[in-house]
């Protein structure tokens, strides 16, 4: 009887234009203790909002282990946040959430997603992936949602759905955010996506990984964004990408370097071809290819270093050799073609001064002296009793052009 009267007063209470929230909770847990649900509920459905404190009786129902009463009261009153965290911890109503989301204003769902996303990404990444989607986008001038920034939170427990989120803003069909946002975001994705080619299970999906970062980079010309695609390319070692950074960046030394450092001969004539006006570049090619730092078997590309080094006239003669002669494996056979070629020049142009023969002749001669000297070719006698015959003097028909001209066919 005790009960019941407390019961009563309680309610007349609760009619009172807005009960206490003491008066809530005494009469909710009189109710919840004699477990009169039905009592309990036809109180809820039949009670204005206005007249008991909300959050306390969601507190005594959630206690009580009435979750759907409290579910359908947080609705009922507009406490979309406890509605929407009761629906997920107590039912796992993740499509239904979803639904009830995106039937919000997107501020509203924008705010509720920051709150309980991280959770129904973890049970319904797809369905959240596409409610993200749906609160971020919108007109710019008149959008009252949240921007994409301050949801990317949602996503810290998986990076693989961030991964796909930012996919399908930036890349998949084709990016309709400000240029200036969208470039906000493109170092996020180029991140995860290069993280995601390192670890790649086959080469296909490497080869597909890749043309995707590739598309995505040119996306973005801005000296920024390479300074971005520049570091992130070289931390995690994508190669493609940091070589289109440093060369629009015109950071020509940035991948000389990295060839040294990796042995990458072919790469190395690549930069060396590819950025232009820089000659100096080929100079610095044929150091390093004729170094023992090299690790050696670069004969061909050394070839090719001298016919661009000969073509565009980059060194003297007796420097190349010079630098040749630090190679433990070049011989005199495997650059014949260069020095034939150099000899013939210097033939022409005595050709063209007969006058001063003697004098030119004697500065050829010194030249290619020294040069049998740095090759170390006193020790090839047949040589070097040519070179000693053409030096002793040209006598009989012959003129010293042609003696010369004989003299170059034995090299």
């Amino acid at each position: 009887m005790a009960k019941g009267s407390r019961t009563d007063r309680s309610k007349e209470s609760s009619k009172q234009e807005m009960a206490a929230p003491e008066h809530t909770a005494l009469l909710l847990k009189c109710y919840t203790k004699l477990k009169d649900f039905t009592t309990l509920e036809e109180f809820l459905k039949t009670t204005p909002p206005q007249q008991y404190d909300h959050a306390t009786a969601i507190e005594v129902l959630e206690s009580a282990a009435y979750h759907g009463l409290a579910a359908e009261v947080a609705q009922k009153v507009g406490r979309f946040d406890d509605y929407v965290r009761i629906s997920l911890e107590q039912f796992k109503n993740c499509s239904t959430t979803v639904e009830f989301l995106r039937s919000l204003s997107k501020a509203e769902a924008g705010r509720i997603l920051l709150r309980m996303g991280r959770m129904l990404m973890r049970h319904a990444p797809k369905e959240t992936i596409a409610l993200v989607r749906h609160v971020t986008d919108g007109a710019a001038e008149d959008f009252q949602g949240p921007s994409i920034d301050e949801l990317l939170p949602v996503f810290v427990d998986d990076p693989s759905q961030l991964e796909v989120f930012l996919r399908s803003v930036l890349l998949d069909e084709g990016c309709q955010l400000p240029h200036a946002k969208a470039e906000s975001l493109f170092p996020t994705l180029l991140e995860l996506l290069v993280k995601s080619h390192s670890i790649a299970s086959d080469a296909s999906e490497a080869s597909r990984i890749s043309a995707d970062i590739m598309r995505l980079i040119r996306q973005y010309p801005s000296d920024a964004a390479l300074a971005n695609t520049l570091m992130v390319c070289q931390t995690y070692g994508f190669v493609d990408g940091f070589f289109y950074a440093a060369e629009k960046l015109h950071r020509h030394q940035l991948l000389m370097h990295w060839c040294f450092e990796h042995k990458d001969a072919r790469r190395l004539l690549e930069v060396c071809k590819r950025c232009g006006p820089d000659q100096s570049l080929w100079v610095q090619a044929l150091s390093f290819l004729a170094s023992p730092e090299s690790g050696g078997g670069h004969l061909e590309e050394i070839q090719e270093v001298l016919r661009h080094i000969e073509d565009s006239d980059l060194m003297p003669l007796l420097l190349v050799i010079e630098t040749l002669r630090h190679s433990e494996e070049v011989t005199i056979g495997d650059v014949r073609p260069y020095l034939q070629a150099q000899y013939k020049r210097l033939v022409d142009a005595l050709a063209t001064s007969r006058g001063k023969s003697s004098q030119a002749l004697g500065s050829v001669f010194g030249t290619w002296g020294c040069t049998w000297g740095i090759l170390g070719l006193q020790g090839c006698p047949s040589v070097f009793a040519e070179f000693s015959r053409l030096k002793g003097g040209f006598i009989g028909s012959k003129t010293y052009t042609a003696l010369l001209c004989e003299f170059s066919l034995s090299v």
